[in-house]
């Protein structure tokens, strides 16, 4: 009994040994990072994953960031976007399960019905299943498996495919024949050799993605030492991608540090029995949507130059504050100072030029109002005229309905243009429809201008008339009556 509660009480250790190492790592991890167009435009990119103790961080695109070069705050605006929004998807997901003697084999002393009697790789299996339907339909997902002289990650799934069209043999006797090594010797497999060549090999398949996922259940059992950095060659920083591993280490052999080690790689999961693989991973699932990972594209507003410059990321949202350890991000270089000189003068000259279309439009807009404000007056005048009546024109149906207008030129033209003597604000009269000339024996000639929809007299259309007192002179559609 004492025994059982030791083991216990050293499990419960392990477990929150792991979660203080993850609390201890900083919650924003940069990923990779862009310096192309910091030169010419000022905006550096990054892909950040963020994390803490109690798993992904999501939603963190509505937090507010800064950019921090050494202690000091850069002026610069951020634009966050969750990496699963990025189109096209980028992802590629590797599954490896264990099928070595020890993960295959049932145990014959077990009795019926108790979590023994299946075997480690049944709970693994229904794992996976639950796993599968948590990544994303468009990502890329491949499952294999590995034995004690062998990783082969094709071997379950086949080729790389998008999550939707990968289906699970629904046999899994034959996944297990396919998988398990035919040396029944029992060896521990050389684990930390098997799986990065799993892993180089499934890269190699899905090359061109910029996140690579891999999920590895393991317990631990290796006839080759596992260090911390066994990983190290994959999870070195690249500016255009990444690898994240997830171990998920069943603990019933008692190989925690082990498998903490293989876990060092990334993010850890411990399953204290068999049938807890299964929830272990499935619990997984946020990690691999990308829900938690970020394209964060900064604007730089000042001009900063710097080498050998380190920067850090800050999300806060609500009372909580993330960071990222520094990045050493190279030799930030701007546009050298001439260029920036003639980019000014250019600005200015082109400020200049556009100040004085500006003004030129006023002082046009000011006189066209002048222009019409005289034209009003004049028209004002004309309709107002108490002078000796020489004829009147009565407008009887139109826009200009019931107004009067008096001839008080020897030449009076009419048309809709505002320089007419009488302007008619009718879109179907001419802008120079028609004029009206007074002879010094007092005869009225009206004489179309060469309008296009023509002067009706009485109903009747003419080039030239006398008018004669009362009659009816129709301009498009109005109609107007002279007298005298």
């Amino acid at each position: 009994m004492s025994g059982t509660g030791s083991w216990r009480a050293w499990a419960v250790g392990l477990v929150l040994t792991a979660g203080v190492a993850a609390a201890e790592a900083a919650p924003l991890k940069v990923r990779s990072y862009g310096l192309q167009d910091y030169t010419e435009e000022g905006k550096i990119s990054f892909t950040v994953s963020a994390q803490d103790e109690n798993g992904p961080l999501e939603d963190l695109q509505q937090a507010e960031w800064r950019l921090l070069l050494g202690d000091r705050e850069v002026e610069a605006q951020a634009t966050v976007t969750p990496f699963s929004l990025v189109s096209p998807p980028r992802t590629a997901v590797l599954i490896l399960v264990p099928a070595t003697q020890a993960f295959v084999k049932p145990d014959d002393s077990a009795k019926a019905g108790s979590d023994r009697a299946r075997t480690p790789f049944q709970y693994a299996w229904d794992g996976l299943a639950a796993l599968k339907t948590l990544v994303r339909d468009e990502d890329t997902l491949m499952i294999g498996c590995y034995n004690e002289s062998r990783a082969l990650p094709s071997e379950i799934s086949g080729k790389a495919a998008a999550a939707s069209a990968t289906r699970l043999p629904e046999d899994l006797s034959s996944v297990v024949e396919k998988c398990a090594s035919g040396d029944a010797s029992g060896e521990a497999p050389r684990l930390p050799t098997l799986l990065m060549d799993g892993i180089k090999g499934f890269m190699s398949k899905t090359a061109g993605r910029q996140r690579y996922v891999v999920v590895i259940v393991s317990d631990g059992l290796s006839s080759e030492e596992i260090r911390e950095d066994w990983a190290r060659s994959l999870l070195s920083q690249s500016n255009d991608r990444w690898v994240e591993i997830y171990v998920v280490g069943l603990e019933e052999s008692l190989r925690g540090e082990d498998l903490q080690r293989l876990g060092a790689a990334g993010v850890y999961r411990g399953a204290v029995a068999r049938r807890a693989l299964t929830a272990q991973m499935k619990e997984l699932g946020p990690w691999l949507s990308g829900r938690a990972v970020y394209q964060v594209q900064w604007q730089v507003q000042e001009r900063v130059s710097r080498k050998n410059a380190e920067v850090t990321l800050v999300a806060r949202k609500g009372k909580d504050e993330y960071r990222s350890d520094p990045v050493p991000v190279g030799n930030l270089v701007r546009k050298t100072g001439w260029v920036r000189m003639v980019l000014l003068i250019a600005v200015v000259v082109v400020g200049l030029v556009i100040l004085i279309l500006v003004v030129r439009l006023l002082v046009l807009a000011a006189a066209a109002r002048r222009r019409r404000r005289q034209e009003e007056q004049d028209r004002a005048a004309a309709e107002s005229y108490d002078g000796p009546s020489r004829g009147r024109l009565i407008v009887r149906e139109g826009p200009a309905q019931n107004r009067t207008y008096h001839l008080v030129e020897d030449v009076s033209y009419i048309g809709r243009a505002p320089d007419n003597h009488i302007c008619i604000p009718d879109s179907s009269v001419g802008k120079r429809h028609c004029s009206i000339t007074i002879s010094k024996d007092r005869s009225y000639l009206l004489e179309d201008m060469q309008s296009v929809n023509g002067v009706r007299v009485n109903g009747q259309k003419v080039l030239k008339v006398f008018l004669k007192d009362g009659d009816s002179i129709r301009l498009g559609s109005t109609e107007m009556q002279f007298r005298l």
